[in-house]
């Protein structure tokens, strides 16, 4: 992940800083992605799905009241940063005390 946000402040010249934030146990706002998953699960669970179109369509559904925002992600979306990662020293970077 580490290389990933270095990458990205490379490439974008506009953006100065980046800033992570990481829960804490007890003290996050779980409940609302619990919320999400239940109820995409009750709306999968009354759906077939055979096809990723389908799977978008039925995500739509999920809330009619607060619809979904749905991106669809192609091949150039993703990135494999393992193999350059390892150039890197990220080993010697105490996170847990960052």
């Amino acid at each position: 992940m580490s290389l990933a946000i270095m990458r990205y402040l490379e490439s974008q010249s506009q953006v100065k800083s980046i800033v992570q934030k990481f829960g804490t146990p007890g003290h996050s706002s779980i409940q609302d992605v619990d919320n999400l998953h239940s109820q995409i699960e009750k709306t999968l669970s009354r759906a077939e799905v055979f096809s990723p179109v389908v799977l978008l369509r039925t995500l739509k559904l999920v809330n009619r009241r607060a619809p979904l925002h749905i991106i669809q992600m192609r091949d150039h979306d993703f990135f494999d940063f393992h193999q350059p990662a390892k150039l890197m020293k990220f080993s010697l970077i105490p996170y847990r005390q960052v």
